[in-house]
């Protein structure tokens, strides 16, 4: 499958995920197996492609049960996939060696939702942020000791010697957060996946962390998955949004044009349950039907709960298409007929070319 992006542009190319799928078993009881209950598998991701450039800050989005905690699990290889490609700096992570996956875990770092549990209690915080260079067995103590100050102090935890001594539970939400951003920091890694950072900490407190995230990216040309489903924050920080649903890839393109004018109907669906602070403002509500169900594989996912449904759309899934230039959706409405197979890889393709970095 082609990348859809232009030979110059290959160099920037950091990270590549082409029609990756993952399935899960769902549990059964012990009736169930007793009983003998076949096994049911629930898809967690179903082709789903995207591609970052070095230093771009790409948003993915969606509802809680969509894909997006898998998908950076699989990026940060926590995970293995079921089918498809991803590539890190153009190599297969299933192909990885040993020593090529221990590399790997130096240039890919992660930064997990619940400061809480992602610290050590036992260790303080100076020796939690530098077990990554211990287990890499990067410089001498001394020297881990240096750089654990230095990304404290980056990360806006002044005086670094006073947090260092600390313990977690002596640290705010906010300040946890902090101190897992610098253990994440503390390798020097390319790729940083955030896996929604922000989501248990206060307003005022989200601020400061997305500043600090906007600052180290812009600064550091640092390639960044951000995770969540606050489109607020995503508009602010991210440079294109992915948006998922039920696995399957929804919507790609700028995060300004994607969060404000959405084109596939669920995109719709999530910006019209944005709260707005104006108790006088007067919008129109973009309704969805629910459905509970598990759906089925087959059409389109959004199918039961889009206002815009048609016959075509229970029985054929549909491409990503380019709706508006560097705008793709996979949906019916912008090509009706279902006839779109010769043009479906390429247009795939080039929805996951990202665009160019302008901050």
């Amino acid at each position: 499958m082609s990348t859809g992006l232009r030979s110059p542009a290959k160099s920037d190319l950091i990270l590549s995920l082409q029609a990756v799928d993952k399935a899960f078993d769902r549990r059964r009881t012990i009736k169930q197996l007793l009983r003998g209950t076949r096994r049911q598998v629930i898809q967690a991701l179903d082709g789903v492609s995207f591609e970052v450039r070095r230093g771009e800050v790409l948003g993915l989005a969606g509802e809680s049960g969509s894909g997006k905690t898998v998908t950076g699990e699989l990026i940060a290889a926590l995970q293995g996939y079921d089918a498809g490609s991803i590539r890190f700096e153009g190599q297969e992570l299933l192909a990885q060696t040993k020593e090529q996956r221990r590399e790997f875990r130096r240039r890919v770092a992660m930064v997990f939702q619940d400061p809480y549990q992602s610290l050590n209690p036992r260790m303080m915080v100076l020796d939690s942020v530098i077990e990554p260079l211990r287990v890499h067995k990067l410089g001498t103590r001394r020297e881990q000791e240096r750089a654990g100050l230095e990304v404290l102090d980056r990360v806006g935890l002044r005086p670094a010697g006073h947090f260092a001594a600390e313990y977690p539970h002596q640290l705010s939400g906010g300040e946890r957060q902090r101190a897992a951003v610098a253990r994440a920091l503390i390798t020097k890694p390319k790729l940083l996946i955030a896996d929604e950072p922000t989501t248990m900490l206060d307003v005022s407190v989200r601020t400061g962390l997305l500043n600090l995230l906007r600052e180290i990216t812009r600064d550091e040309g640092l390639a960044m998955v951000f995770i969540s489903h606050d489109f607020t924050t995503l508009e602010y920080l991210c440079d294109r949004i992915v948006i998922i649903y039920l696995g399957r890839v929804a919507e790609i393109g700028p995060a300004t044009d994607v969060l404000q004018d959405g084109l596939h109907p669920y995109a719709q669906v999530l910006a019209a349950a944005i709260p707005v602070a104006d108790p006088d403002a007067h919008r129109e509500r973009v309704r969805s039907t629910i459905d509970t169900g598990v759906p089925a594989r087959e059409g389109c996912l959004f199918e039961p709960r889009c206002p815009h449904r048609m016959a075509i759309c229970t029985s054929v899934i549909p491409p990503l298409d380019e709706a508006r230039p560097r705008r793709f959706v996979a949906c019916h409405l912008y090509h009706p007929d279902g006839d779109d197979s010769s043009s479906d890889v390429d247009a795939t393709a080039d929805a996951t070319a990202p665009m160019e970095r302008d901050r």
